[in-house]
């Protein structure tokens, strides 16, 4: 809220002043002086200070807190945004701003100007930014400041800040003075930013900030320090004189640029930015006055003075109200009328010089006469010695470390020194006044000096010059209590010592007075309800600046009422000394004082033995009790009878045995004694656990503070009889049900008597009920004895009972779980563990596989399969029982039962591999099976789920015969009643013989392969029997029937096709997979001379890679095409022919005419032949990449591998011909290859060098009834 009204303030402001510039008002002044526009027009540019709306403003520290400072300088911010952002769009530039005062500092261009005349309301003046220069020993004496000193006031404690040109503080007049150092020098007409401090900007603060400047005149400020606060008894060497506050320390800022049309000059921005700066350390160091030995510009009026320099008086104001005071040369103009601002504000301390009285080179140095060059004014505030001043030079300075100088300059410090000297005088004074105080102090106690000088207006002005002691004189005495020592409290009729010191604040010495005391409540410190105490002490004269520290012994009447104090002491409690300030005698303890009475209570009740025997004739028990007296003060309390019970309860109304009363000796004030007494605890009294109570004071002989706090009791009880507990019990964090876990436990008999015949039992506990209502009891221990105050570690196996629901638990142990022992204590028998958790296990089967892959009936197998436990520890499963099956469709129903298998125990997460060889039933039917294991057979283990347990293999096992055909080979079109050859390749791929079986044929229309609409041909043949794994080749004949419609069929019944596929099915049944796994397209071959062969696309519609020279790569077997008894190589792509035409061979062409019926006379009389020629084809046989294999091409043999290339050399080298049927040739291949060849075809009842002869004579079969 504060914000939004600050800022509808600003607006209001703003407002104002654009209504009032667009009135064209002629009636207000100027917001910015003409001369001001006229030396900005001249130069085309001015420093300026520009005046925001102060209303409402007031010196921080005239506000009452730091809300309301922050609120102000908010205010301040505003105004300050405000005004750059009216003055955007003309040239200017923003040197400085201020936190703590509402001014602006510019380097403006007259149109900046004339925008800030348009900005009334919220800018209400504009001053010129005008450069200073510097105003420039025997004095001190002359000012008495050398008394001051003797009078223990040097301004010690104090610090005088230095505005000029920088201080050394290295010098030996100055050393350790120096506190604080800073720098604000700008140039005008330069970049932000860059300055004259040393290190090249126009601010710096810090640590050699405030190094002497290094142009003209820059010993100046050095110069200047050693006058204010020089100490040449410190000095190394020691000098022979000393500043006026020699004891004083400084604040070095320095403030003045070379500027290049000023020279050595400061600028009112920059001094406003430094006392700005001191302002801001006034809580961090006592700052008694700052020095400005500077000045320009003189002015005869203060009001006039104090308009033209408003903004430096608003920070010199700002100051003074928090104490410190501005000291500020009048300049060297010698003039008797005016003074240099910003000396001439009305709130600063003006300076004027005077002689000293030593001899001189110049006839008008006579002490306490105005020097020539002195400007003077009715309205100067001081004189102070200012010709040929010897104080500090910079040491690097050629003249040496101390020299002699002349000015105002060298006065001012003068006065600067005596505010230090005063400050310390007057160190109790409210800050807010005591400028104008000791300003008073020194102008009424100065030696008045007339000037009278040539041209003096008439009336001569009269104005003091400074005497420092009588300044300090003129205070009188100031007595205050600097502190006080005050005790915690007494009792009334007590006497209680106090210390205290006493001050003279002031300029004079106090004569004797006294010092009185008095107790504030602390409900009313302002004195109205304060109780005297006494006796009150004398105090004989005390001087200035003195203390005294005393101590007094004070009596405390029994009339005071107990309860809480502040001491107070009083200087002067008679008021017999005239003091300058009456308002700071008293001052009161920090602390708080306690007036009580004796207060007896039992702080503490222990006995030993802890535990004793119940029955008999009792036993001994030695109890110690402390009594204490908790009054605050001395309040003693006399010698006292305590009593003592045994008891239940706190209270001595509910003892059981009275043990008898014991003698306490006197108590001072907050003392204690401890008595102890052995008692004799009763027969009688029954097992159980009692405390032990001790009442102080019990016949209240003694009138007490309080008498509701006399009884005591034992922190613990005293043990009577046996008493059992259980001190520790743990268990894992978790099992499953149906599984056992041990129990660690201890039980101890605390109690003092032997306990026996008792049991431990166990019970298992639902954690969200540990009250007992649900505990399930799983098992008791054997009986057993304890001793007292005996311990015994057990350890107790406990079986988790299996229909436990999983979730959380603990297990209580139980001591004496039949109640057997008469105990002290039978509420302490049980103990908890920590949670376990009850999880149940989830078997499961994830992986089953066997070997071999083809049986029979009554033939073995090995099955492993792996059971997996899927919950987490400790879901733990037992060892179980795994079934094993075979089953046709994957279930357990029907399936045939192979028995079970041991499982070991699971860990949660856990997994184990069982492997076992079972025996596959007789009468087992042949079929394919997949094989099960069920987990837990019979459920024997409760689990997370029941309906995971079932694994089956992936593959599935042969059981007895499997007989399938590989293969079958038919030409790829035929003609109605025409007889053709479809050699079958047959394998029994189980595991048991196959029994004689008939091979039928039929052929299936291409519309329909489902066998719905086959057409059966023959004849059929018999085969068999068929070994286990054995293949077997059979040759086939079928004949069309004369009825069978113009379609391509398929006699293997599988699926028909058109003819082109028929064909390319006929050629890819001799493919098979190359080493690495890739199906392997035709082996190609060059074609003769002269001829074209086709080509057909690669699968997948690749073409065929080329080998070098430009032939075809062979990428897998040949595929044989034998056509017209010449055999052909079928490409993959056809061959192109004139126009881009498929070019087919002429044998292709002719069985595709005769096929469609096209057949002309001159087909036909080639039919017959081709025909025969068809049928003689060799049948094929395949091997493995790199062996030789057979090719019958035009009743040519070849060899060739896998990969194209020929035996022995070049791939195209013709091989010598071979007989069609040699006998040598295959025995030889027979002989490498064995009896059975690479596609497993096996020749029974022949051996192994007739294998190949026994084949040929099949093919000579098959070729004669072919021909019939």
């Amino acid at each position: 809220m504060k914000g939004r009204i600050t800022l509808a303030l600003l607006a209001m402001l703003l407002g104002l002043g654009l209504l009032s510039s667009s009135r064209g008002s002629t009636a207000e002044p100027s917001v910015v002086p003409s001369h001001v526009m006229q030396a900005a027009s001249a130069r085309g540019s001015v420093r300026v200070i520009v005046h925001l709306n102060d209303a409402g403003l007031v010196p921080e520290a005239a506000l009452a807190g730091p809300a309301a400072i922050a609120g102000q300088r908010q205010t301040i911010g505003l105004m300050q945004r405000s005004l750059r952002q009216g003055l955007r769009g003309t040239s200017h530039r923003v040197l400085r701003q201020y936190e703590t005062l509402p001014f602006v500092a510019l380097h403006a261009t007259p149109d900046a100007l004339r925008m800030l005349q348009s900005m009334r309301g919220l800018v209400t003046g504009v001053q010129e930014d005008r450069p200073h220069g510097i105003a420039l020993a025997q004095s001190a004496p002359l000012v008495q400041a050398p008394q001051a000193w003797a009078a223990g006031m040097d301004g010690s404690g104090t610090v005088i800040a230095i505005l000029d040109t920088g201080v050394d503080g290295g010098h030996p007049f100055l050393a350790g003075k120096v506190l604080a150092e800073a720098c604000f020098a700008s140039h005008d007409g330069v970049a932000d930013g860059v300055g004259d401090c040393p290190d090249g900007t126009d601010t710096q603060v810090g640590p050699g900030a405030a190094a002497p400047c290094t142009f003209d005149v820059c010993f100046h400020g050095t110069h200047v320090a050693g006058i204010a606060a020089g100490n040449g008894e410190a000095a190394v060497p020691p000098a022979p004189f000393s500043g006026i506050a020699r004891g004083a320390d400084l604040i070095a800022v320095q403030v003045f640029s070379n500027d290049p049309s000023s020279g050595t000059t400061a600028f009112d921005s920059d001094l406003i930015a430094a006392l700005e700066h001191v302002y801001a350390l006034r809580n961090t160091y006592n700052i008694a006055a700052v020095n400005m030995s500077l000045g320009g510009g003189a002015f005869t009026s203060q009001a006039q003075c104090d308009v033209a320099n408003a903004a430096t008086k608003a920070a010199i104001d700002q100051l003074r109200t928090a104490g410190i005071a501005t000291v500020i040369a009048a300049g060297n103009e010698n003039k008797t009328n005016a003074l240099d601002a910003p000396g001439c504000i009305s709130t600063a301390v003006s300076v004027g010089s005077t002689g000293d009285g030593t001899p001189d080179l110049f006839p008008l140095a006579p002490a306490d006469q105005v020097s020539f060059f002195s400007n003077a004014a009715p309205f100067l505030s001081l004189f102070a010695p200012g010709m040929w001043i010897t104080s500090s030079f910079p040491s690097s300075d050629p003249g040496g470390p101390y020299q002699t100088i002349a000015g105002t300059s060298m006065a001012t410090p003068h006065v600067a020194g005596a505010f230090a000297v005063l400050k310390q005088a007057m160190a109790s004074y409210d800050p807010a006044t005591w400028v104008t105080a000791a300003l008073t102090a020194l102008r009424t106690s100065g030696t008045a000096v007339t000037d009278g000088r040539a041209g003096a207006p008439v009336p001569h002005v009269t104005v003091p010059r400074i005497n420092v002691f009588a300044a300090v004189e003129s205070l009188g005495p100031d007595l205050s209590v600097a502190a006080v020592t005050s005790p915690a409290g007494a009792a009334v009729g007590t006497n209680v010592s106090v210390g205290y010191t006493v001050r003279n604040g002031g300029g004079q010495a106090a004569t004797s007075f006294a010092v009185g005391f008095a107790l504030a409540p602390l409900s009313d410190i302002s004195g109205a309800s304060d109780v005297a105490i006494g006796p009150t002490v004398p105090v004989p004269m005390l001087a200035p600046g003195t203390s005294r520290t005393l101590s007094s012994i004070l009596f405390i009447p029994p009339s005071v009422a107990s309860g809480a104090y502040r001491l107070r002491v009083i200087a002067d409690v008679g008021n017999t000394v005239a003091e300058t300030n009456e308002a700071n005698n008293s001052r009161l303890a920090s602390n708080t004082f306690t007036v009580g009475r004796a207060d007896l209570t039992v702080t503490s009740v222990t006995f030993t033995p802890a535990a004793i025997a119940a029955g008999g004739a009792g036993a001994n028990v030695s109890i110690t009790h402390v009594v204490r007296n908790r009054a605050a003060g001395p309040g003693n309390a006399p010698a006292s009878l305590s009593h003592l019970y045994l008891s239940s309860t706190n209270s001595s109304a509910s003892a059981v045995a009275d043990l008898g009363i014991v003698s306490v000796p006197a108590l001072a004030a907050g003392a204690a004694a401890a008595v102890t007494k052995t008692v004799l605890v009763p027969g009688s009294v029954p097992p159980g656990r009692y405390l032990v109570l001790a009442q102080a004071d019990a016949p209240d002989a003694l009138a007490e503070g309080d008498e509701g706090n006399n009884v005591g009791v034992s922190a613990t009880r005293l043990v009577v009889g046996p008493d059992l507990t259980v001190t520790t019990a743990s268990a894992p964090t978790g099992a499953a049900p149906g599984t056992s876990l041990n129990v660690s436990y201890t039980l101890r008999n605390v109690g003092g008597q032997a306990a026996s015949g008792f049991a431990v039992g166990f019970a298992l506990v639902p954690a969200a009920d540990p009250s007992g209502l649900s505990d399930i009891a799983i098992r008791s221990s054997r009986t057993m004895s304890l001793a007292a105050g005996t311990s015994a570690p057990f350890v107790a196996a406990v079986r988790i009972p299996p229909d436990t629901a999983a979730g959380s638990y603990h297990i209580r142990v139980i001591a004496d779980v039949g109640n057997v022992v008469t105990e002290a204590d039978e509420t302490n028998n049980t103990r908890l563990t920590a949670a376990v958790n009850v999880a149940l296990p989830d078997l499961t089967v994830p992986s089953v596989s066997f070997a071999p892959v083809i049986s029979r009936a009554n033939g073995s197998i090995s099955i492993t399969h792996a059971v997996r436990n899927l919950s987490a520890v400790p879901g733990n499963a037992p060892a179980s029982l795994t079934r094993l099956w075979l089953s046709l469709d994957g279930s357990t129903a029907g399936a045939i039962d192979l028995g079970t298998v041991s499982v070991p125990t699971l860990t949660g997460g856990g997994t184990a591999t069982v492997t076992s060889v079972v025996r596959i039933p007789v009468g087992t039917p042949s079929g394919v099976y997949y094989v099960l294991a069920g987990a837990d057979d019979p459920n024997a283990i409760a689990e997370v789920r029941e309906d995971n347990n079932l694994g089956r293999s992936t593959t599935r096992l042969i059981v007895g015969p499997d007989v399938k055909a590989v293969a079958v080979t038919t030409v790829a079109a035929a003609a109605r009643g025409m007889n053709v050859s479809a050699p079958v390749t047959l394998r029994n791929q189980g595991g048991a013989p196959a029994g004689p079986f008939t091979l039928a044929f039929a052929l299936a229309p291409v519309s329909d392969p489902s066998g719905a609409s086959d057409v059966a041909v023959g004849p059929g043949r018999s085969v068999g029997p068929l070994a286990a794994g054995v293949t077997v080749s059979v040759p086939g004949v079928i004949r069309v029937p004369p009825d069978a419609p113009a379609v391509d069929r398929d006699p293997d019944g599988g699926a028909a096709r058109p003819r082109r596929l028929l064909r390319e099915r006929a050629g890819r049944r001799h493919r098979r997979a190359d080493d690495h796994g890739r199906q392997r397209g035709h082996e190609q071959r060059r074609p003769r001379a002269g001829r074209r062969v086709p080509r057909r696309p690669l699968p997948g519609g690749r073409a065929p890679r080329r080998a070098g020279g430009g032939r075809p790569r062979a990428d897998g077997d040949l595929e044989h095409a034998v056509l017209g008894g010449a055999a052909r190589h079928a490409r993959d792509v056809p061959a192109q022919g004139r126009g881009g035409r498929p070019r087919r061979s002429r044998r292709v062409e002719r069985d595709r005419q005769h096929a469609d019926g096209r057949d002309g006379p001159r087909h036909r009389a080639g039919h017959g032949a081709a025909r025969r020629r068809h049928l003689r084809r060799a049948v094929h046989r395949l091997h493995e990449p790199g062996r030789a294999r057979h090719r019958l091409a035009g009743g040519r043999a070849r060899h060739r591998v896998a990969d194209g290339t020929q035996l022995g050399g070049d791939p195209d080298a013709r091989r010598p011909r071979l007989r069609r049927h040699g006998r040598r040739h295959d025995q030889r291949r027979h002989r490498q290859r064995g009896r059975h060849d690479r596609r497993g075809v096996f020749f029974p009842h022949v051996g192994r060098r007739d294998a190949d002869r026994h084949r040929w004579g099949e093919l000579r079969r098959h070729r004669d009834v072919e021909r019939r």
